[in-house]
């Protein structure tokens, strides 16, 4: 007969696998079934705590992270997520047996845990620890499932009130930054906290900054959700912070605008000012920038003939691009404007003599340009901000 050691690991597989088919068959707040499966392993039988004790170890600068954390009073868990952000490893299993053991970048153990205990965290800590996903461009479904419904289940609760500016922004460039298109109602809850921040008197155009405003509104362009109410306090907030954008900022903002449908033809002043921004900072755009910016001004409409000559004046601009090994070659306009098309010679040539129009609605660069694998404003077109709690 076996043995009572036999008959106790058989009795903790069985539990195991019961949790197993408990998470796999359960849905989330949403509806959706959650992405995150767990499966039986050589460690099905131990118990979490026979687990952690055999094979679990925390490397020591993980743990000078939780202090640094716990000093700020953001947790362990988010902690956890800043900490592999910067690479320090973290061994990990589930302790329940079900097979969620850590990838081959030592996230994927952070993502379950974090995951497990998200409907415990702040919306500041959901925010900090899926951006730190987003940027090391590390997408776990079952953590962003888990960030999504802890979001939901504390709403309205969760709008303006405990969903700083920062928060938002962060959610929102995490989610878009990972394709999280199936989450519509965080972004729904997000503009929603949003318009709260910048609605009321003067001085809420500027509750969100110049970067955190591009960071929203071009998630919400890279998504494809327009939200009217969104839109139209960003655009009231960029009009009187436009003098603080950066070429970067610009260039984001434009292409969120174009890709949400602004036109110049709705909102003249609002693209004329874009216009002058980005005329008047000229030489502070890099090759990229002003490839990019070109391109969406063209998209929203806009026509500046003061921006078109002080391109043109400069008549050849060579911009080197190593990762494409290309040269860029920006020439007089002749007078064509910038947006509007015309000219002699085309506005921009990469490497080619033939002229055609990307129909990639992240990509364009002037009328008559053939962009040849140029990073066009996408998942990466906005640069990565410093993150602050």
């Amino acid at each position: 007969p076996p043995c009572a050691e036999s008959l106790h690991r058989e009795q903790v597989f069985l539990d195991n696998v019961a949790k197993i088919e408990a998470h796999n068959a359960k849905t989330s707040v949403s509806g959706a079934r959650s992405s995150m499966k767990l499966g039986v392993t050589r460690f099905a039988d131990l118990t979490s705590e026979e687990f952690s004790h055999h094979h679990t170890a925390y490397d020591s600068r993980t743990r000078l992270g939780e202090a640094a954390a716990a000093k700020e009073g953001r947790g362990d868990a988010a902690a956890a997520a800043e900490t592999a952000g910067t690479g320090t490893g973290m061994g990990m299993g589930s302790g329940s047996g079900g097979g969620v053991g850590g990838g081959g970048d030592g996230t994927e153990a952070v993502a379950a845990a974090f995951g497990a205990k998200a409907a415990e965290a702040t919306p500041q800590q959901l925010a900090t620890t899926v951006f730190a996903f987003a940027k090391l461009g590390t997408l776990h479904r079952g953590l962003m499932d888990a960030t999504a419904d802890a979001l939901l289940a504390s709403r309205p609760s969760c709008a303006a009130d405990q969903l700083k500016p920062q928060d938002v922004a962060n959610l929102a460039w995490a989610f878009a930054k990972l394709g999280c298109k199936e989450h519509k109602k965080v972004f729904d809850l997000l503009s929603e906290a949003a318009v709260g921040h910048m609605a009321g008197d003067a001085g809420a155009t500027d509750a969100y900054t110049p970067q955190q405003l591009t960071m929203l509104i071009w998630a919400f362009g890279m998504l494809g959700f327009k939200d009217e109410a969104l839109l139209t306090a960003v655009m009231r907030s960029v009009r009187v912070q436009l003098d603080d954008f950066n070429p970067r900022d610009l260039t984001n903002t434009a292409w969120a605008f174009a890709a949400l449908g602004v036109t110049a033809a709705d909102k003249p002043n609002l693209v004329k000012r874009l216009g002058k921004s980005a005329r008047l900072r000229l030489d502070q755009f890099n090759s990229q920038e002003l490839l990019k910016f070109l391109g969406a001004f063209e998209r929203l409409g806009g026509e500046d003939d003061k921006l078109a000559g002080a391109v043109a004046g400069q008549r050849t601009l060579r911009y080197e691009f190593p990762s494409l090994r290309e040269v860029a070659t920006i020439a007089g306009s002749g007078g064509g404007g910038v947006g509007g098309g015309g000219g002699d010679q085309p506005l921009m040539a990469f490497g080619s003599s033939s002229s055609s129009s990307s129909t990639d609605p992240e990509a364009g660069a002037g009328a008559g340009a053939e962009v040849v694998g140029a990073e066009m404003p996408g998942a990466d077109g906005v640069e990565e901000p410093q993150l602050t709690t």
